[in-house]
């Protein structure tokens, strides 16, 4: 019985695992998004190429 009681344990911990790291993914790509995003917009902004 306490065998099955670990093997549970250790699906659940990988199911959390797993989603932590898809969410780590999903904020990382997010943010890669935003930085670019907003880079690219400071490049063209007609404000900036005045400096």
């Amino acid at each position: 019985m306490g065998q099955k009681r670990r093997k549970r344990a250790n699906i659940r911990n990988q199911h959390g695992l797993d989603f932590l790291t898809r969410a780590d993914h999903m904020a990382v790509s997010l943010w890669q998004a935003l930085t670019t995003a907003l880079s690219n917009r400071t490049r063209v902004c007609p404000c900036r190429a005045q400096v």
